[in-house]
């Protein structure tokens, strides 16, 4: 029931928190949803573990080494958020509760980027 409830959220809902006590799921049960929605989303999905990183300002890092993006002459940022402007991807940041502040900071720049796709409204879940 959760997976199926989890991914009608995921598919209504641009961005989607999941809140648990440590060891309850959570990672497991994301990782299992965006497999399911890998069909559903022409540019993958990506998994960045937060865990080893200490600084906020270092959620960009995991999810520019999630994404596999190489290093370019535009800021870190800027250059994660104008490659998920035109993708249609599932992102999963994992282990964010030790950075609330850099992970709820990427997830609103990302979800106020203008994207350049018609079906983009579902890029970032």
């Amino acid at each position: 029931m959760g997976i199926f409830l989890l991914g009608s959220a995921a598919v209504e809902h641009r961005l989607v928190t999941l809140t648990g006590v440590g060891g309850c799921g959570k990672t497991r049960l994301a990782i299992e949803v965006a497999s399911q929605e890998l069909e559903s989303h022409a540019d993958g999905a990506h998994f960045a573990d937060l865990s080893p990183f200490v600084d906020p300002d270092e959620v960009i890092t995991a999810v520019t080494e999630a994404l596999q993006l190489q290093a370019g002459s535009l800021d870190p940022s800027e250059r994660v958020l104008t490659y998920l402007a035109d993708k249609d991807v599932v992102l999963v940041l994992d282990n964010c509760e030790h950075l609330i502040d850099g992970g709820a900071a990427f997830a609103d720049a990302a979800l106020r980027h203008p994207t350049s796709s018609a079906n983009s409204s579902g890029c970032l879940r």
